[in-house]
């Protein structure tokens, strides 16, 4: 459903360019699905030459995205990692934080939250670094491939199909350590296999000597929008040390989730399922 206007919300007269742009922008996001221009259009009550020429300054900027293979758009990468950013950024009561400080806690390691943005992961919320790794690994913060990276992973894993295609298409999957993944059908088939069991992981494959472990998190829609990904030192703590303790990352992923849902349980919170539906097996 698009998001319905406020009465009076806009003065009359004229409609402005920004204005026209957030209606448009409003009207794609409040889409359970991708939106085709001819529904743009109606839910905006603008002329579709006008809807078409600022979809098209919008698709520019990054901010809507043409589903590959269709004449369906949907929010860009630019327009996701500009609403968690914000998210995180009116987090006042510091929940999102806090949720990424205590997994930290638990697990002695560095958590972050990260998006895609422009083709690869972008961390856009992190924990504190440990003593221990400080200067160890990468800032946690900064920005990674998405086809060796375990945040990376599970946004691509739960890409629309065509979507996936174009970036593996485009990527090259350039190798960065002698773990990568390089070749495209073996990283699909891992791709199906975080589909199923419902976490990433990264044995040393963005950098050596580090691993990670990431879980999906989901906005009220069960989308997934971002990741929540833990980092350690190969050396200090293994990877499977990590993924003996997925289950405090995903509870907190689930934390996340609820915090960008606006407090919101999550269907399959509110069954009782400790995943989602569709990562059951």
């Amino acid at each position: 459903m698009p998001i319905p206007k406020a009465a009076g919300e806009r003065p009359a007269g004229r409609a402005s360019l920004i204005e026209k742009s957030f209606d448009i922008l409003e009207a794609v996001v409040g889409r359970a699905q991708p939106s085709s221009l001819a529904q743009i259009t109606t839910d905006v009550g603008l002329p579709k030459a006008t809807v078409h020429r600022t979809i098209a300054a919008l698709e520019r900027a990054g901010l809507l995205m043409r589903v590959p293979g269709s004449r369906l758009y949907t929010a860009g990468d630019r327009m996701v990692d500009l609403a968690l950013r914000g998210l995180c950024a009116a987090d006042h009561q510091g929940a999102c934080r806090r949720v990424l400080d205590d997994l930290a806690g638990t697990l002695g390691e560095t958590a972050a939250l990260g998006v895609v943005a422009n083709g690869v992961l972008v961390g856009v919320l992190g924990s504190a670094v440990p003593p221990a790794t400080q200067g160890l690994i990468a800032e946690p913060l900064g920005r990674a491939p998405l086809h060796c990276s375990s945040g990376g992973k599970v946004l691509l894993a739960h890409m629309p199909p065509g979507q996936r295609a174009l970036y593996l298409a485009a990527s090259g999957l350039p190798r960065l350590t002698p773990r990568t993944i390089t070749d495209r059908a073996a990283l699909e088939a891992a791709l199906g296999r975080i589909r199923e069991r419902g976490f990433a992981s990264d044995d040393e494959e963005c950098q050596e000597g580090v691993v990670c472990v990431a879980a999906p998190v989901r906005d009220r829609q069960e989308r997934v929008v971002a990741a929540l990904y833990v980092v350690a030192v190969a050396a200090r703590t293994p990877l499977a040390r990590l993924i003996a303790r997925i289950d405090a990352v995903e509870r907190a992923a689930r934390r996340i989730s609820r915090v960008l849902a606006g407090g919101a349980a999550t269907p399959c919170e509110r069954t009782g399922d400790p995943r989602p539906a569709d990562l059951a097996v």
